[in-house]
């Protein structure tokens, strides 16, 4: 029988009550600065770590695939904000099938290119995406800066 001096592999341990104090930490610290959390689930791609986060303030989730976002809907989330590239537009179906279930469904893109790919994504449901702008702040992973600065510049009129 496994213990907890020696737990059977592949195992995962959780301590509640560092979990908790974490996420509270986290929640009072973006209430102090008057900033909207929308955790990351990659940390733990928990549910219950997920309703948790919510019932402490968070705005909302970040999900990095549509799939973790879908996984996320029993924690009862009404925000979701998936990071990664939506390009190919076979997955417009299921974007509509999130965005029908929450009140915000949030998309990022990070080029011009992206930008196109992802009109024609809503083009292929009919619906509009409301997108989140990556910003490159110099450990060059995301979006390219002079289309940052032209996109401000195109909507801010």
């Amino acid at each position: 029988m496994a213990t907890l001096a020696s737990p059977p592999t592949p195992s995962i341990l959780v301590n509640r009550v560092r979990v908790t104090a974490n996420i509270q930490s986290m929640q009072a610290h973006g209430d102090r600065c008057g900033v909207e959390l929308r955790p990351h689930i990659k940390t733990h791609k928990m549910v219950a770590v997920a309703r948790q986060q919510l019932a402490a303030g968070a705005r909302g989730l970040t999900c990095a695939k549509l799939g973790e976002a879908e996984a996320m809907l029993p924690s009862g989330v009404r925000s979701l904000f998936v990071a990664h590239s939506l390009v190919h537009p076979g997955q417009a179906p299921r974007s509509a099938a999130l965005a029908e279930r929450l009140d915000d469904f949030r998309v990022a893109v990070t080029s011009e290119l992206h930008l196109d790919a992802l009109a024609r994504v809503a083009a292929a449901v009919g619906r509009k995406l409301t997108i989140m702008m990556g910003v490159d702040t110099g450990l060059n992973r995301i979006s390219e800066r002079s289309f940052l600065c032209h996109f401000i510049l195109q909507n801010s009129k």
